[in-house]
């Protein structure tokens, strides 16, 4: 053994007798992938894929705002709910092409629908404030 080794094994008794280790979220798991063959230059393909995936997030991101302001106006709660199953359906064609930590949640019908009609309403309460007072008209 190394006098790398030593010292690494030496920080990680410390930390075990320190109780540092206890309770992690892995603990008693194995470690992904740890007996697996790789080919030369795994890391980079790996870090590869990662950026990748965030890139095509990035990009999502922004067809998903174009798509939210979408519902917005929706002339129809029904139409409203079938631009939600479109972008519902888009977005896990979008996942499908992304790693998990990257994947976008879908849009919850029920939040549309609350947040679609509380904008309808404030956009009626405006415009009857544009106009003036019923009597002066």
């Amino acid at each position: 053994m190394s006098y790398i080794d030593l010292i690494v094994e030496r920080q990680i008794a410390e930390a075990i007798a320190r109780g540092e280790m206890d309770g992690g979220p892995l603990q008693g798991k194995p470690l992904a992938d740890i007996g697996s063959e790789r080919l030369p230059g795994w890391w980079a393909a790996r870090t590869l894929s990662r950026e990748r995936s965030a890139e095509r997030r990035r990009e999502a991101d922004i067809e998903l705002t174009r798509r939210r302001n979408a519902l917005w106006a929706a002339e129809s709660r029904s139409r409203l709910i079938d631009l939600v199953a479109e972008t519902n359906a888009w977005i896990d064609s979008v996942n499908a092409t992304m790693q998990p930590i990257d994947a976008i949640p879908p849009l919850v019908l029920h939040d549309c629908e609350d947040a679609w009609t509380e904008l309808r309403a404030y956009d009626a309460r405006s415009s009857r404030r544009r106009r003036g007072p019923r009597w002066t008209r």
